[in-house]
């Protein structure tokens, strides 16, 4: 399977695929590198690099953040890379976010981003949870009766969320789709 961004989670680096490099804007974001800190001439695209990092780490199902919310995930994705405080997804790397979705995004990806997304508002939930919060009659919202009985339901979900995953990861491995492009006789 080709990969658009291969990523290596472990060290965050990239490398974009010859089939990415020719595909904008991704194109575009490699060409523009002229040099950046740690790479003054630009010569290892190092600038570019982290902006293909920066997309792969705010769009792909297996990014380590995607299941945190939206404003969180960018504040520690662009702290992970290292990016100046001032620094801000211009045009060209939100195009490629929307390419970069829409390329590799099957309906099955979208429901796992789904239910981490509401697992994470489920985990946030009982984190911010007070039992000493009243309705307007005065009587306790949640008891801990009805938190115990909400939390024997999270084996399950928990559950099934790994079978999810495991059918995702089990469509990638086999090649059902190739960077989100569908297989032919011409790309095998």
């Amino acid at each position: 399977m080709v990969e658009l961004l291969e990523v290596n989670v472990e060290d965050f680096t990239v490398k974009p695929s010859a089939f990415t490099l020719e595909i904008e804007p991704f194109k575009s974001i490699v060409k523009r590198d002229k040099g950046s800190k740690g790479d003054s001439q630009g010569r290892n695209k190092l600038q570019a690099k982290r902006e293909l990092l920066y997309i792969w780490l705010s769009t792909d199902h297996r990014s380590p953040y995607l299941s945190y919310e939206e404003s969180v995930r960018d504040a520690s994705i662009k702290r992970v890379l290292e990016f100046e405080d001032s620094w801000k997804p211009d045009e060209l790397v939100q195009q490629g976010i929307e390419v970069y979705t829409e390329l590799t995004t099957t309906d099955l990806i979208k429901l796992l981003v789904s239910a981490r997304s509401a697992i994470y508002k489920l985990g946030q939930f009982y984190q911010d949870l007070d039992f000493s919060e009243k309705d307007d009659k005065g009587k306790l919202v949640y008891t801990p009766n009805m938190v115990t009985g909400s939390l024997k339901d999270l084996g399950n979900v928990s559950n099934n969320m790994m079978e999810l995953e495991k059918q995702v990861r089990t469509m990638t491995k086999s090649g059902a789709t190739r960077g989100g492009v569908s297989k032919s006789k011409y790309n095998t």
